[in-house]
């Protein structure tokens, strides 16, 4: 059926010959972009990618591409379908090499590539605006408001505006809510876990505007758009779960379709309308380290948004007892610790209450330390 509207949408060149039309190059490229984004959805499938599964889409993606190539007239689009067939070698010698990481690396900016070809194809004449001039103004080797960084939309006067995000977590249980605003198109959102956490691989993660999301490993998720118009007013929308007794993400990152970092501020993101429900959260850590003959539990406590300081407390439950401490919170999104010793290396379960709001975190010491760096808990 493909094959018949094809060459029912042909146009008959100057040599007789057909060309396929901007509508129909447009769709051979769409069905390109739909074959990578099914690849990288079998290499997401961690542990175990599905490499050859994924090397057939992404071969039968390069013929479609080679096809169409030579019937684009469109300069940007030409330059755009060259730089996705050259990637997408590359991204098929990884395949080949096993390499999981760097196959979706380049599966990403292969439909980046795409996208933008398809977008030069469905371009209105020319305006004044550097963001809607078609053209790279900057360098930066991204074009105009659906892509370009530095601008804020299709009606900016100027690509070179530096790019900078405002993001916030929110947390109820174990589920996990990001919300923010950048200030032009992204093209990836990379959020990651400290080794004591892990995300829920059955739960399957959310992502407004998202071509796909998914976790790429227990401690690592990923979702890749394929340009900035398919998120409104650039906000950002990730929902995901973590398995029982995962610290909070700790490494957010998003980057532009060059794969560029954006400046993260720390301004509280917009609000969102679930979770969390009421004025804000509270969130709680524990961990702990040993001493000699007895050891410290630490507890870390944050607001999300972030709030001035507020009075709390924190009860320590184990097997022989409980132990409970007052706290002031240092304000902001800045994490409060309350330290506890113990004697007996068993199970506790922390229990913080803020401004009527709760949460619970709990430790085993029987098991190693497994977090570190803002997490740390000092030994007694």
């Amino acid at each position: 059926m493909f094959a018949a509207f094809l060459s029912a949408s042909c146009a008959v060149a100057a040599d007789g010959a057909t060309a396929p039309t901007p509508g129909v190059q447009r769709a051979i490229i769409a069905e390109a972009i739909a074959d990578e984004e099914h690849a990288w959805k079998l290499l997401a499938r961690w542990p175990d990618p599905k490499f050859g599964a994924a090397r057939l889409r992404l071969v039968r993606a390069l013929n479609a591409l080679r096809d169409v190539r030579p019937s684009v007239t469109d300069v940007g689009a030409r330059i755009s379908l060259d730089r996705a067939i050259s990637t997408e070698i590359r991204a098929i010698a990884a395949l080949d090499g096993r390499d999981a990481a760097r196959a979706r690396d380049l599966l990403y900016a292969a439909n980046f590539e795409k996208g933008n070809a398809r977008w030069w194809l469905t371009q209105p004449p020319l305006r004044a605006q550097e963001c809607a001039d078609r053209r790279d103004n900057d360098g930066d080797g991204l074009v105009d408001g659906a892509f370009d960084s530095g601008c804020s939309s299709h009606a900016d006067g100027t690509e070179r505006s530096d790019p900078t995000c405002s993001v916030a977590t929110r947390s109820r249980g174990r589920e996990v809510a990001l919300d923010g605003t950048c200030s032009g198109p992204y093209g990836r959102v990379v959020v990651e876990l400290d080794g004591g956490g892990a995300f829920d691989g059955a739960h399957r993660p959310a992502a407004d505007g998202a071509a796909v999301c998914g976790y790429v490993s227990e401690r690592r998720l990923e979702c890749v758009f394929r340009a900035g118009t398919a998120t409104r007013g650039h906000r950002i929308r990730l929902r995901f779960r973590l398995m029982a007794d995962s610290p909070a993400p700790t490494r957010i990152r998003i980057s532009d379709f060059r794969d560029r970092p954006f400046a993260l501020s720390r301004r509280t993101a917009p609000a969102s309308s679930a979770p969390p429900s009421g004025a804000f959260q509270v969130g709680a850590i524990a961990t702990y380290a040993h001493g000699t003959a007895s050891s410290n539990v630490c507890v870390f406590v944050w607001t999300v948004p972030g709030q001035p300081p507020l009075r709390g407390g924190v009860t320590l439950a184990g097997p022989s007892g409980r132990q409970t401490k007052a706290f002031t919170t240092l304000g902001g999104e800045r994490k409060t610790r309350v330290v506890f010793t113990v004697t007996e290396r068993v199970r506790y379960v922390a229990t913080v209450v803020l401004a009527a709001k709760t949460a619970q975190a709990a430790v085993s010491l029987g098991q190693a330390p497994t977090l570190s760096g803002d997490f740390a808990c000092p030994p007694p």
